[in-house]
């Protein structure tokens, strides 16, 4: 853990902001990279508010390949930072 931002710990290059709202999808974790998960209250208000928030610092964003993980017809994009957690860990 640390007291100062990421972009002050990390270099931008090494960061990847993961959000529902990128159209960049991941196939595979890399090791070199820091991957954010982004805890936001906000029932929905906020469109693109993580991805604003990534462009903004000029860092990486993706979204995870939730149609190969999931293989249900029906689920939302937007997920709960411990459903996120067990997609990674699966």
């Amino acid at each position: 853990m640390h007291e100062t931002s990421y972009l002050e710990v990390f270099k931008p290059e090494e960061l990847v902001y993961l959000t529902a709202d990128s159209e960049n999808e991941i196939a595979d974790f890399e090791k070199d990279k820091v991957y954010i998960i982004g805890g936001i209250v906000d029932w929905n208000r906020y469109k693109n508010l993580c991805l604003e928030k990534a462009i903004g610092d000029k860092i990486g964003h993706a979204k995870l390949p939730l149609g190969d993980v999931l293989k249900r017809e029906c689920y939302s994009t937007v997920l709960t930072v411990n459903h996120v957690i067990d997609i990674i860990l699966a």
